[in-house]
């Protein structure tokens, strides 16, 4: 039997400063193999570095901000990556299609201090969220706490995974 394989955003390694998330990123991709999950790492600008081994999807234009808008408003433009499952890394909900989604949420900053991010920033994150909650993705969480979190934000328990 073939790996799973997973369509795995790394759109955040394009970022000049990639981050936690992007951190993220470059620390799940070498564990999924070993988990019987082959990943197809995907986002739209050049292969960033550190991909090492990993197959690459660049997607063209639209870029960046512009892209994830689409997304979240849209729907669209089509993920043309292959994948088994698609997971975005971040609140940069990709539209699956008809596979299944799962989402990393790694806080609700979004939600609890909405200061901390700029106006086009809540938006799209609670954007991403809702974009989530209504394409019934898995929501994984890095702790038990953000867990109940999404819950007590109307999440459906089921769904909600501690990684």
């Amino acid at each position: 039997m073939p790996p799973l394989t997973v369509a795995v955003h790394v759109g955040q390694l394009l970022q000049p400063v990639p981050g936690g998330i992007g951190r993220y990123v470059r620390a799940l991709l070498p564990c999924l193999p070993a988990a019987g999950v082959e990943p197809v790492a995907f986002a739209a600008g050049p292969r960033p570095d550190g991909l090492d081994g990993v197959r690459y999807v660049d997607l063209g234009w639209p870029r960046g901000p512009l892209r994830y808008e689409a997304w979240h408003r849209l729907g669209r433009p089509r993920l043309a990556v292959e994948g088994d499952v698609v997971h975005a890394t971040s609140l940069a909900v990709p539209p699956p299609g008809d596979r299944p989604l799962v989402v990393t949420v790694h806080d609700l900053v979004v939600l609890r201090a909405p200061d901390l991010l700029t106006r086009r920033g809540v938006a799209f994150h609670r954007a991403g969220l809702e974009r989530a909650r209504r394409l019934g993705a898995t929501l994984v969480v890095p702790t038990a706490w953000g867990g109940e979190d999404l819950v007590r934000e109307g999440n459906d328990p089921s769904l909600v995974h501690v990684a």
